[in-house]
Formats: C-alpha cells, sequence, structure tokens
C-alpha cells in the first residue's frame, strides 16, 4: 500500500491535487519551480547539482513527520522517490494550462511562465 493510499485512508476529506490533475489533464502537476533573475550560472550549478544528488531525510525528521501524520516512515520514503525534479516539456504545458485555468477564474497568480 503506498503513501496516497495511507494519506487517503486517513483523511478522506481531502484531495490529491496530483491525482485530480492528471486524471482530468493527463499532465503532471507541477507543485513548485526554481525560479531566479541574476547570477543564472551560479543557480544552473546548483539546481543541476539539486537534481543529480538523492536527497537524504534524517532519521530523526522521518520518525516526526510518520509520528504527526500516522504514516509508517517506509511509506514516506517511496511517496518521496516518487518526485520527478525535471522540468519538460509536459511540466511546462502543465503549469501554462494551471495558469490559464487560474485566469479564466480571474484568481491572482505570479506571471513569470
Amino acid at each position: 500500500m503506498g503513501a496516497d493510499m495511507c494519506i487517503r485512508d486517513r483523511h478522506s476529506a481531502f484531495v490529491d491535487l496530483a491525482e485530480a490533475w492528471f486524471a482530468k489533464h493527463r499532465l503532471p502537476f507541477v507543485f513548485g519551480r526554481f525560479c531566479y533573475q541574476d547570477k543564472s550560472a551560479l543557480h544552473e550549478k546548483i539546481a543541476r547539482r539539486f537534481v543529480q544528488t538523492r536527497v537524504k531525510i534524517p532519521h530523526y525528521i522521518l520518525a516526526q513527520a510518520s509520528q504527526q501524520t500516522g504514516i509508517a516512515p517506509q511509506h514516506i520514503r517511496d511517496y518521496l522517490r516518487q518526485i520527478f525534479y525535471r522540468v519538460g516539456a509536459k511540466e511546462r504545458t502543465s503549469i501554462r494550462m494551471f495558469y490559464a485555468h487560474c485566469n479564466a477564474r480571474r484568481l491572482r497568480h505570479r506571471g513569470r511562465f
């Protein structure tokens, strides 16, 4: 059983945004994006290294998150392994579509993309 199932079972009133977005548009949901204006070479290097580095979560933080959410540490690790850090054509299309939906509903957003 994956972390999504654990979260859904425990908090049935919540909606998984990524799952709902994918079901409707067949595109990934972009939760965040690293943006910068100055010193682009430095920021490019930071972003490249971040993608290449395996993210390690200290045991005490994992245990604390597990205790707070009631989700097993292994399920949290499995969920975090599914996060994709590269922004390709589908991700760019998805974020533009999201902002188009925001504009159609007259919701404010940062117009950076």
